[in-house]
Order: C-alpha cells, then structure tokens, then sequence
C-alpha cells in the first residue's frame, strides 16, 4: 500500500503526527496576532464590525450576548488552568482577569480571527477579479501579439444598429448637451456606469438569488458592448463589483463570485477567439505556404477558432505533429516549431487561459480517459459556459469517485480507492477551492451532482471513505496517539474526515474553534442541542451530524 501523506506531502507515521516537532495549529497562530485592545475598540463604534460575521463559518458568542442573551448557557470551568489558556494566546494576550473575564477575552479574541479571515476572502476576491477582468479584456499589454493590434472601439460600432453603436449615439448626444468639460467627463462615467449596471443585472440574472443558477450566454453584440465599455471606461467595472459585493440582498457571496466568474470566462473565450482571427490573418499573409499549412495544424489542433475548447494534459503540446501526414510535408519544421508553441499561446493567451486549456498533469495527475456519455457531456459542457465548472477538475472527480464507472461500489478496487483518496485530497487543496469558493459552494460539485444527483455522489464519496479509513486503521497501531494530538493533527492524519468535513462546508478552523468553545465552557460537551443554539450561526443538518459524531468518536487534546 502506498504511504500515506500529510497535506504537505510528508510521510505520516501510522501510529499518528509526532508530538513535540509538530507546528502549532493555523488557529492558534491566528488568534496568537489578535490584538486585544484594538478589538475592544472597535466594539465602541456602534454597529461595527457585528454584522459582517453573522454570515461568516460559525463564530464565537459575544460578551453581550453572552450576559443579554444567554445568561445560563455559558460558563466557564473553573477546573480549567489559566497556564492552559496563556499556552493558546501568548505574550500577555490573555490578562489575569476573572474566570468570566477571561471566558469573554478568548471569545473576542476568536471572534476577531473570523472576521480576519472574511476580510481576508473580500480582499482575495477583488484582486482575483482585477486580474481575471483585466486578462479577460486584455491577456496581453497593448498590442495583442508582437506588431499585432486591434482597434479599441472601431469594430463595436460596424452595425449601426447594434447596442453598442445605440450607446455610442446616446453618449455623443449627451455631451453635446454639457455645458463643461468637467461635465462631460462625469457624464460618459455616468452613462457607461448605468449602461454596465444594466447588462450585468441581465447578464448575471441578479433579480434571482437560486444558488448555482445559469447565466446567459454571452452574445456577441453583448461582448462588444463590454468590450467598448472596459476600453472607455474601465474603472466602472471595479465600482460595481464592489457595490454588488456590498449589496448582496438575498443572495449568497458564493454565488455572486460564481456568476461573476463564469462571465469572465465567457468573456475570455470571444476575446481568445478574436485575437487569434485576426493573429492567424496577419501570420498568413506575411507567411510562405508551408507556413499557412502549419498555422492551419495548430489551429485545428487545438480548437484555437473555438471557445470553451477541450482541456488537455500541458505535455499535449509537445506531441503535436506526431503520426501526422502534415508532418512528413513539413519536414523538420512542424518539430522545430511544436517545441516553441508553448511560449507561443502563452504569449497571446495570457497565463491565467493558457493555464486553463493546458493542465499540469503533476499538480494532479493526467487526464482521466474516462468515456461520458452524450447527454453528461451536454450537461458539463453546458456547466462549464454558463456556470463557470472546471471540466479539467470535474473529470478528476468523476473518475476518482467512480461515477457512471461501476454498476457497484464494491467493484471499485482498494488500490484505486487508496489512489482516489490521495488525488481528491489534493483537489480540495487547489487555490480555486481554499482561497475563493469552497469546494461545498463550488460550480464544479453543482456539476456533479446534476450530472449524478447528489444521492449518487455522496454513496460513493462516503463508501471511498469507509473504505479507506477500514484500510488506514489496518496499517495503523491504534489510536492511542489522538490523546495527544490536536484537531488538525487528527484532520490531516484521517485524510477521510477531512474530505467529509470539507464536503458538508466545513474547515479546520471552525473545527478548532468549536475545540476551544467546548474546553471553556465544560456542559456544552454533554449537551449538544445546547452547543448549538449557544452558537450565533447555525448550522445545517449535514454539519451537524459531521460534528457531533466526529467530536464523539476523536477527542482531541
């Protein structure tokens, strides 16, 4: 059997994470940087800093709530050492008060380190945003390919009676109408603000807040009004994002970041496709005919003419021309220049969509060879263009779990299992999944689950679990390593807790967070109802059922 790895890659030991070497878990490291005094600060401004964490993981009860609220709920053990406490916040952080002093310290200190992490995913979604935006528009600065440019807005006002050249006339009638320079300038910002505010809202479909909800495919005469907008006025479309973000309404932040990115990939597809008919038109004029011969190859080849094409492993590159009659017409030509089409896409691409179409099969593996049929493929084709799914990632998946693969999940054998453990685990590390949207909240387990319905796809995620945890414990000595270890160190060595906690929306912090809760406050560990009505954010069934039973089964130091 393979050895098992942490998340880092490290062999673990199969009596369990060592002890005294182990690093201290991000939590603590987290609530380690919280400062004290500037929390109760903050707590003066009325109505700051509340609010914003209520739609957060699950945070901490606050002194108000504690003493307004729930006066009988939370108490703190008076068994409970303080040199326990200073361990988890050092450096004076935690102040000799009275035991209900310092039960209320530690809350504020927790609840500050979740709403550094939300301010942390508002921050990393905007700057995603700028970069995807910009790249969608633009992969490359100023000239799409060296001596290569396009007119900025010429080609959007061709059709006098697209809605493009409608907005151009109505911004030219209304300046000629503004009495000042000055004037005229807030004016075309405020007509291409309005104009962009009302494309989106039908674009993205924001009168209806249904998670994992279709947008519209993006129409040409659409992509050249967004495309004429972003060259005008650019900064129009960052002040929406922000004032959508911060006017949410009814809808989830997951979802707003979902749409929002499958625009954008809608957009880069018709701007890739655009670039290189207008590239492959400059290269065959100035070119011979061999040369008109191989840009046709590549073109084909790799569905260069065509948006959303087919995902392929990175080293499919290197294998263009092989067994290919265009090759034995080029001669060594066609070899000479498929082993510089890598710097070539990536040159007018951008990295982000080069990224995208070409794969590294070492960050996860090679491409499944799985066989779909045509109806699943119509449905992840249609995922991929109107919800924004990774086909890329989504096949891993498929494979992996078996899906569609096995008429019974005892056909799958243990070998692969302990393999599919190992690739899903990876998957669920992947920038896409920790840094912006969960993989609970991700288009790509919507996918799936359209695809296989969600009684399918839980089946055969918990039976892999089962599976490889009645394998882990066959080559393990016991659990007498857990007393000692700590919730991540317990995570990180069941690699399938850790899938199943991640899959019903959970992470380690709230985990740790519910740790510490329990440690200050000794009768929630025995009343469970009571842990989470005390909770300000509530839980669904899924998670409830994940915690209680994994709490009840691992106790973790």
């Amino acid at each position: 059997m393979p050895e098992l790895c942490d998340e880092a890659g490290s062999q673990l030991s199969p009596n369990g994470p060592g002890g005294e070497n182990e690093k201290p878990s991000q939590l603590e490291a987290t609530v380690k940087d919280a400062n004290v005094s500037q929390i109760k600060k903050k707590k003066k401004k009325k109505g700051k800093g509340i609010d914003t964490l209520q739609s957060t993981m699950a945070p901490l009860t606050l002194k108000e709530q504690h003493e307004q609220k729930s006066p009988n709920h939370i108490h703190l053990d008076s068994h409970l050492k303080t040199e326990e406490a200073q361990k988890l916040f050092p450096e004076g952080q935690l102040h000799d008060h009275t035991q209900n002093e310092r039960r209320v310290e530690v809350t504020e200190m927790m609840f500050a380190s979740v709403r550094k992490s939300e301010n942390s995913w508002k921050l990393a979604i905007a700057e995603d945003y700028r970069i995807r935006i910009k790249s969608a528009f633009e992969p490359r600065e100023d000239e799409i390919y060296p001596n290569i440019s396009k007119s900025r807005c010429g080609h959007a006002v061709n059709d006098h009676n697209s809605e493009a050249s409608r907005f151009v006339r109505k911004s030219v009638q209304a300046l000629n109408n503004a009495p000042r320079r000055a004037a005229k300038t807030r004016l075309l910002h405020s007509l291409a603000y309005d104009k962009l505010s009302e494309t989106l809202y039908t674009q993205l479909k924001l009168d209806n807040p249904q998670n994992h909800l279709p947008i519209l495919s993006l129409a040409y005469e659409t992509y050249i009004l967004l495309q004429m907008i972003w060259n005008l006025h650019r900064e129009t479309f960052f002040e929406i994002h922000d004032k959508l973000f911060s006017e949410l309404g009814k809808m989830s932040k997951y979802e707003l970041q979902r749409r929002m990115s499958a625009l954008m990939h809608q957009i880069t597809q018709k701007t890739i496709v655009e670039n290189w008919n207008l590239i492959s038109n400059a290269l065959t004029q100035t070119s011979r005919k061999p040369m008109k011969a191989r840009i046709k190859i590549i073109q084909d080849r790799f569905q260069l003419a065509q948006e959303f094409p087919t995902t392929h492993d990175a080293p499919y590159i290197y294998t263009v021309g092989t067994k290919d009659s265009a090759e034995e017409s080029t001669g060594g030509e066609f070899m000479a220049i498929r082993r510089v089409l890598s710097n070539f896409f990536r040159m007018w691409m951008g990295s982000l969509e080069f990224q995208r179409r070409f794969r590294d099969p070492l960050e996860i593996g090679p491409k499944p060879t799985i066989q779909l049929s045509a109806e699943l493929s119509e449905r992840l084709r249609e995922a991929e263009v109107l919800n924004g799914a990774d086909t890329w990632n989504v096949y891993h998946w498929i494979n992996c779990l078996g899906l569609g693969q096995v008429k019974q999940l005892n056909d799958l054998r243990r070998p692969d299992i302990v393999s599919s453990v190992d690739v899903i685990s990876r998957l669920m590390e992947l920038p896409t999944y920790k840094q912006l949207i969960p993989w609970h909240e991700s288009a790509d387990r919507a996918c799936i689950i359209q695809m296989f319905t969600e009684e399918t796809y839980l089946d055969h995620l918990h039976y892999i679990c089962r599976t490889f945890k009645e394998i882990r414990k066959g080559h393990s000595e016991g659990d007498d390593w857990k007393r000692k270890a700590t919730v991540s160190q317990i995570l990180r060595f069941q690699a399938e807790d850790k899938l199943k906690m991640l899959d019903v929306g959970l992470d380690v912090k709230l985990m740790e967070s519910i740790k510490i809760t329990m440690d200050y406050n000794p009768e929630l560990r025995q009343d469970w109802q009571l842990f989470f009505d005390t909770f300000p954010s509530k839980f669904k069934p899924a998670q409830r059922s994940f915690i209680t039973s994994w709490f009840t089964e691992n106790k973790p130091v």
